[in-house]
């Protein structure tokens, strides 16, 4: 499970970029 919410995050994070 926590690498879902770290692929999340790194989605998130590379979204903004």
């Amino acid at each position: 499970m926590r690498k879902i919410l770290l692929y999340l995050r790194i989605r998130i994070l590379k979204s903004f970029e």
